[in-house]
């Protein structure tokens, strides 16, 4: 090959490197005080790192996100752990297959298979439920970060 036809598929490359994961199918979380964004959280599927506020180097995870039935399923206590909770708050019960986390006040139950979530005491049922995949609790960013907020979540609210 001459200089020309490799230095086009170098910078061809080069080009998907940069352009592909721009579209990557991502669950992001952004968590609002009022109308002020505090986090940016973002997981991308199929990779495993998250992005805290779009910083790069991401932090790394043993798991990857997956998409199922059209919705991003997130290892839960990856996303805890990006909220401010610690792995000493994030307790698995084996014999109920159930994840417990706590957040200041806030407090977050969910049992593998199951739609509900129970959030301070109050169940909820969900229109997903959560998923064991390489050893990890899977379950949409949304109830997660819904559950241990004590800030809004989402698109900020409009007045």
């Amino acid at each position: 090959m001459n200089r020309k036809v490799i230095s086009v598929l170098l910078a061809v490359v080069m080009l998907l490197v940069v352009v592909v994961p721009a579209f990557a199918q991502q669950e992001k979380v952004n968590i609002y005080e009022g109308q002020t964004l505090i986090k940016s959280v973002a997981f991308i599927i199929g990779l495993n790192e998250y992005f805290v506020n779009d910083q790069v180097p991401g932090v790394k995870m043993d798991t990857a996100p997956f998409a199922q039935d059209g919705r991003t399923f997130v290892p839960v206590r990856f996303l805890g752990n990006a909220l401010g909770v610690p792995d000493k708050d994030i307790v698995w019960n084996q014999a109920e297959r159930r994840v417990d986390m706590k957040r200041g006040d806030n407090s977050l139950s969910m049992v593998i298979g199951k739609a509900r979530i129970t959030v301070n005491g109050q169940a909820k049922d969900i229109d997903v439920f959560p998923t064991i995949r390489d050893s990890r609790t899977f379950l949409h960013a949304r109830y997660v970060a819904e559950g241990l907020s004590s800030t809004w979540t989402g698109i900020p609210p409009t007045r």
